[in-house]
């Protein structure tokens, strides 16, 4: 199996933590870093191949990488850069990464490099079949909350200006793109993108959604954060040592 991992963005509410690594090179616990949880909890679900897509402070992620013996373990890691990082989006970054893998066989799991999360989270969507993401049913939303809205089992919506009040939840940046629905999503994304540089590809999810079944999982109260704010930080440096984590997770 593979993942994408997109790293690109600058970070901007976190700085000056920021100024010279990428969000994903945040460090959390005894070194280890934001990137470091993500690939862990992949390699423990049988994850033998990532991309990386790389932008702001690419050349520290880089050397992070190549130096650090968990990641020795996959067997396959490029990167991709995103030279366009200050004007584009995750949409871009997606698009990017899935135009560079020709013939990548497998399902594809998409991870937002600023997220950390219990493992069986990783293990309950990689246990679902076909294309999904990972939607968090218990959290108290809020307007800065990337809500998804689900009817009849299809996505009817997603995106921030969702009314918290009949929102089915919170998609985490977690999720996982079918092998034969692949070129689909490359289509699909090159029209947003085509549209907007700067669309989230979660959108993605949503158009799909309108011709075939995208599946959710839900969180059911397991531990997750997205790193965007220095509260985000505080949170994830408390919850870390309450997570189940990959057993490659040894730091």
């Amino acid at each position: 199996m593979h993942a994408i991992i997109l790293a690109a963005g600058m970070g901007k509410r976190l700085r000056p933590l920021t100024e010279n690594i990428p969000k994903a090179m945040i460090e959390l616990r005894n070194g280890a870093r934001i990137i470091d949880i993500i690939c862990c909890n992949l390699l423990s679900v049988g994850v033998d191949g990532i991309t990386i897509v790389v932008g702001h402070a690419s050349s520290a992620l880089r050397k992070h990488v190549e130096s650090n013996d968990l990641y020795k373990e996959f067997q396959a890691i490029s990167f991709v850069e995103n030279r366009d990082y200050k004007s584009t989006n995750t949409g871009f970054s997606l698009l990017l990464a899935l135009e560079s893998m020709n013939q990548l066989r497998g399902d594809i799991f998409i991870v937002n490099g600023d997220i950390i999360f219990d493992q069986r989270i990783l293990k309950k969507l990689a246990m679902t079949p076909g294309t999904a993401i990972v939607v968090d049913n218990v959290k108290k939303l809020t307007e800065e909350s990337f809500k998804v809205l689900i009817k009849d089992g299809r996505i009817v919506e997603m995106g921030k200006q969702i009314d918290v009040n009949i929102a089915s939840g919170e998609y985490i940046g977690l999720s996982k793109i079918a092998e034969n629905d692949i070129g689909a999503a490359v289509e699909i994304l090159r029209s947003i993108v085509s549209k907007d540089r700067n669309a989230y590809y979660d959108f993605l999810f949503q158009e799909l959604s309108k011709f075939l079944q995208v599946r959710f999982v839900y969180t059911d109260g397991l531990l997750w954060t997205e790193v965007d704010f220095p509260d985000d930080l505080e949170y994830a440096r408390k919850i870390i040592n309450l997570m189940h984590l990959g057993s490659r997770c040894v730091f």
